[in-house]
Formats: structure tokens, sequence, C-alpha cells
């Protein structure tokens, strides 16, 4: 089977290298080629090749022409696919489980893909204003900075700065509007930040702590009560990950349904398992007898569902329970008693400081606007064409709290499952 030849790519900037002539000298082959025929040759992934030679990953001066790639190319236990396009299609690209969570350690983490039509890219305006948006062939995003297009994003890695065309004029993000945004990949943090609130979620700062002083790790199996908006779940599925599970209850069969679309399109059903109970009520089901290695409540009535949480969990499983108010805390804690030890409670006030830049001009300005101007500061005579504009070189770094922080979220309580032998059964 004869190679194929393809010319490599050529940058503006660069001049048109001509191949040189074929000749039936024996050369190098790269690694993924080595071996005596393509049946025994070791199956590459077609995205990954894709990526290895997209033309904007290296620049011209340094960037390596394209492998010589044969025309049909056969793996040991699959049928012939033809080389790679240099543009993403649907097809080629990474499934979108792979988005959020990646459930093979293989996959590539979600910062190091292209933007495809079909996923979810959150995006960046500032601290205080992302959204999720999900990529469309002739889509287009407009904000107060612009029109976007969704054409743009398509084959950019994520993490890209792109900007906005100004309905029209300049394409491929070009500078025609003037704004600009950053086009993030999903993470369960981000996510927190840009779902659809269907009830009063957890942030960052608690969800943090719930994640620890549960000890989750990959394997894990995890049952959580009060779905809401999907938020905690989603980072305890990360957690778990890739041989864990996460089940889910909520008594709303809307919501629970919502919360179940929002895990199919970021790829977690394969982690999380939505179902519909009246845990308060039922308790959870005799299937996870025995099975859970942490549990976490979100009810109004924690203590009422503490009974059956005690039949679920291992031993020296842990146990958490979030609630507003600490007269439910206190209710809880009696009924944590019995079963259970090492029981603490916290409240996290997370504290935000903002950071930007500052002129030492305009804070001398505003010196003198106080107190006067200061008598040993006299009037510098600068000489004809000298730059007497010092804001760039005097700037400083302005650190101060932020006028508006987050106070109370919630009480969280752990408590350890009791282990029992048979001297302390006796």
């Amino acid at each position: 089977m004869q190679p194929s030849k393809r010319e490599p790519y050529q940058s503006p900037a660069q001049p048109h290298r001509p191949q040189p002539p074929h000749t039936d000298a024996p050369r190098r082959s790269p690694a993924w080629e080595s071996g005596a025929s393509a049946s025994c040759r070791p199956a590459v992934p077609p995205l990954l090749l894709h990526r290895s030679g997209f033309p904007g990953s290296l620049p011209p001066a340094v960037r390596p022409p394209p492998p010589i790639l044969p025309t049909a190319y056969r793996a040991s236990s699959g049928p012939a696919f033809a080389p790679p396009a240099l543009k993403h299609s649907a097809a080629s690209r990474v499934p979108s489980a792979a988005m959020m969570v990646p459930l093979d350690p293989s996959d590539k983490p979600t910062s190091r893909r292209f933007i495809a039509e079909g996923d979810t890219v959150v995006v960046y305006e500032r601290h205080d204003a992302m959204r999720a948006v999900a990529v469309r062939a002739g889509g287009v995003l407009q904000n107060r900075f612009g029109v976007f297009r969704h054409d743009d994003w398509i084959g950019r890695p994520f993490g890209s700065k792109v900007f906005s065309t100004g309905g029209g004029g300049k394409g491929a993000g070009g500078r025609a509007g003037g704004g600009f945004v950053h086009l993030l990949a999903p993470t369960p943090e981000l996510w927190t930040l840009v779902l659809s609130h269907r009830t009063q979620i957890l942030y960052i700062a608690d969800i943090s702590l719930v994640v620890a002083y549960l000890e989750l790790v990959p394997g894990c199996v995890v049952l959580e009560s009060g779905t809401g908006s999907g938020s905690l779940t989603t980072s305890l599925a990360r957690a778990v990950a890739p041989h864990g599970h996460v089940h889910t209850f909520d008594f709303h069969e809307q919501r629970a349904a919502s919360a179940r679309e929002d895990f199919e399109k970021n790829g977690l059903s394969s982690l999380i398992t939505v179902n519909v109970r009246d845990i308060q009520g039922e308790g959870f089901p005799k299937e996870h007898h025995g099975a859970a290695d942490a549990v976490f409540l979100d009810l109004p009535q924690p203590w009422l569902a503490i009974p059956s949480v005690g039949l679920m969990l291992k031993q020296d499983g842990v146990l958490c329970s979030f609630s507003p108010c600490i007269e439910q805390v206190q209710r809880a804690c009696e009924a944590m008693r019995t079963h259970f030890t090492d029981i603490r409670t916290f409240e996290i006030l997370l504290r935000a400081y903002e950071v930007r830049d500052g002129a030492l001009k305009s804070a001398i300005a505003d010196e003198e606007a106080t107190v006067g101007p200061l008598p040993q500061k006299r009037r510098k005579f600068t000489a004809p064409g000298e730059n007497t504009d010092c804001t760039q070189k005097n700037s400083y770094i302005l650190v101060r709290p932020c006028s508006t922080a987050r106070g109370h979220t919630g009480y969280l309580t752990f408590a350890r499952r009791l282990v029992y032998n048979s001297q302390t059964e006796s």
C-alpha cells in the first residue's frame, strides 16, 4: 500500500517549500507507524492525531510538517478509517461524557480540548457575570460587549479570548466590536455559578468542606437526599469518579427530571442516578442497606431520616446534614447520638477580597484634595518631547474587601457511624 502525499500546512508568513521527490530509500517511521505491517500497528485515536497536527498549536517557525498518513489506516480490531481532517466534526470529537468529569484516565482534560458543536461553554464576562452556552452552528450570543458568533468558537481551544464582531465586519473573532469574552471549560465549580436555580443551592465554600469531611475518594458510593438544582451532586460525582456512584433522591418529580436532564447534558449519567422518593417519610431504599460510604441530607426535618441513614451506611461511614436553622441542628444531633459519634457542626463565612490595578497619580491627587498640596513638592520642568505620563511606571495593586459578601448559608453537621463489635454489643 503506497502512502498518500499531503502538502504541509503553510502559514501566510511562511514561503512555500516543495516536497522532496519520493524515493524507495528507507525512512524513519514515526512511533505510531512502527511494525512490520499495518495490522500490528497500535490503534491511535483519530482525535489524538488531529490535535497533534492542529495548525494553531505551534508558531510557524517551529511547527513541524504533518506526518504522511496512509490513505486507509486499519487497526488490529477495527474498520479502516481515513486520516482526520484539520477541522473538527461532530463525529471526531470527544464525547460529552469527558467534558466535565473524565471517566477514563487516558482522556485529555477538557482544558486541552477544542470546542466543537454541541459542547457546553462557560462564557466568562467578569468574575460575577458568567453564563453557560450550548455551542451550535449558526448560533449567536449577544451581550453588553457585542455580538459573538458560535461559528467563530468552533475549533478554538477552551480558555480562548474571543472578540465581538460588532454585528458585521471582521469575522472569526476579529476586533471590529471591541468587546471580548473568555470561553471556559465547564467544571463542577463553574457549573455551581451558572446553573439554573430551581432551589437554594450549596456554594463552593460549603461544597469543599462537605467533600473533604465525607472522605470521598474514587470508587465511593454516596446517597444524597435533596437533589435540588444539582450543585452539590455534580461535585460529589467528580469526587467518586470514575468507578464510584451517587444515588440522589428528591420528592419533587419535575425537579428531579430537570436535574436528570442537566446531568445527561454534562455527561454524568453513568455516575449519577436520580430517583423520586420522599426520604423523610419512606427512608432510603433497602437495596442500599450497608452499601453507602457517605450520606448527605438536605431536608427540612433531617432527624426523621437519620434512623434510615444508620442502616444504609457502612461501619465507620460518615453522615453530613445541611440545615439553615440552628433549631434543626439541635434536633438532628439528638437523633444522631444513638448510632453516631464524633458529631461536629460548622458554619462557613467566606470573605472575598477585590484585587485591581490602580495608579499612584490618582492616589497623590486624593491626598492633595484631602490635606492640600504638599509644600516640598514642586513642579518638575521637563524637556520638550519628554514623556511626562508616569501612570504606568507608578502603578500599584489595590486590595480591599468586597462591598457585598455572602453571609450565613447554613450549618453543616458531620457524624461518624459507630463501629459495633462483640464487646460493644454485649
